[in-house]
């Protein structure tokens, strides 16, 4: 474009795109044709968000930004949980970004969790109880956790009761061998028998 934005043709200079959307489907550059080019862009993070474009051929040419466009996030759809040192990123296949930081045996941390929409753009509002479970039998979950845990691991028969009677010491839920006819109580560990299934 000239100062008074009239279409310049002749021009094939490459172009570096980036926008306020850090994962926004576009390309990182491109060469414009003849003084123009259509971009095929898909904007992921739910707000208002902006593309700038800059001449890298030459230097003297000002960049200029998009006006802003409104993306919609979507209705809840996904439960995405953290680890500290990994953030949210709306757009990418597993919804973060970063990388979870290394946790030390028996201290406690915090992970964050978010109702996010299809895209993994946070959703707010929503007030649903989340249930809580991981695969380490040693984990000390919140007291007042509302679900139940179910753990099955290869473990010699005769072993498993033992084990479940120490967890139920040291932790702040009920921890029990299951047994035939046991039903899923909120806040309770059933312990699979060695050598068994559950189902």
């Amino acid at each position: 474009m000239d100062r008074y934005w009239n279409l310049v043709s002749g021009v094939n200079d490459r172009i570096v795109l980036t926008s306020t959307d850090v994962f926004a489907w576009m390309p990182s550059d491109t060469v414009l044709v003849n003084g123009q080019c259509l971009i095929p862009t898909r904007l992921h993070k739910s707000g208002y968000q902006t593309i700038t474009a800059r001449d890298s051929t030459n230097a003297l040419i000002q960049p200029n930004t998009s006006s802003q466009v409104l993306v919609v996030g979507g209705t809840f759809a996904r439960v995405l949980i953290l680890a500290p040192g990994e953030i949210n990123a709306p757009g990418m296949v597993n919804g973060r970004a970063g990388t979870a930081t290394d946790q030390s045996i028996n201290y406690s941390f915090t992970v964050t969790i978010l109702a996010t929409d299809q895209w993994w753009n946070p959703v707010g509002g929503v007030t649903d109880v989340m249930h809580l479970t991981s695969g380490d039998p040693l984990a000390q979950l919140p007291p007042d956790f509302p679900g139940s845990i179910v753990v099955v691991q290869h473990m010699p028969e005769g072993f498993t009761d033992m084990f479940a009677r120490r967890l139920n010491d040291s932790c702040s839920v009920e921890v029990k061998e299951a047994q035939s006819g046991d039903m899923l109580v909120a806040g309770r560990v059933l312990i699979c028998p060695g050598n068994k299934h559950i189902r």
